[in-house]
């Protein structure tokens, strides 16, 4: 009886990948299809701002099981912005966002480039946001359950990204990203998407 049930679960757990990974490379292709025109325009708007400077940024974080991947973005800060400070948590009203970068991150364009983290499977579209090594090690100290987080994929969108802003404090994204890693499941992540477009068209909730 107990082989019966955990056969059952491990069906199930199976069963859930499946449909979490097929939902995720049609997600992203749709992304980056739906996503191409404003692509261009994002494009276009950085070669103004700077011809020289790349349009592209990629930078290390961490997923499942701590495994480092480069996540994709348009870049939205000033070259090097950080050859002086060292990493430093993104804000708000973080003066090392360009003009361009403000009003990309505002309608989260310069998130599509995920896309392709998603089709690789270095990210899924629902789960926590992916976080860089050396924030992770800090939130592990202050935070005990932190590492509870990267027992699933990192996410485009999640519980904590619906629910709060880029300032809300690590300790209040943590509640959201620990109850999605007990939860989870397809209509969460359906209800979660859908959330994220509600957010996406009203750019006060940004």
């Amino acid at each position: 009886y107990d082989s019966f049930i955990f056969s059952k679960m491990t069906s199930r757990r199976t069963f859930y990948r499946f449909v979490k990974r097929t939902m995720d490379i049609f997600g992203g292709l749709l992304m980056f299809m739906f996503g191409l025109p404003f692509m261009i325009l994002a494009v276009l708007a950085l070669k103004v701002e700077s011809f020289r400077d790349p349009i592209f940024y990629t930078q290390e974080r961490l997923t499942k099981d701590d495994r480092i991947f480069k996540v994709i973005k348009f870049r939205s800060m000033v070259v090097n912005a950080e050859d002086e400070t060292g990493a430093v948590l993104a804000g708000k009203h973080d003066s090392r966002v360009t003009r361009v970068g403000h009003i990309l991150r505002k309608f989260r364009i310069d998130e599509i480039p995920q896309c392709i983290n998603i089709i690789k499977g270095d990210m899924s579209l629902v789960g926590p946001r992916p976080e860089r090594p050396e924030f992770v090690e800090q939130f592990k100290e202050e935070l005990p359950l932190y590492a509870y987080r990267h027992r699933v994929r990192s996410g485009l969108s999640g519980l904590a990204q619906i629910s709060g802003f880029y300032s809300t404090p690590a300790a209040d994204k943590l509640k959201h990203d620990l109850y999605y890693v007990e939860q989870h499941s397809i209509i969460l992540d359906l209800k979660i998407m859908l959330l994220t477009l509600e957010v996406i068209l009203t750019p006060s909730k940004a």
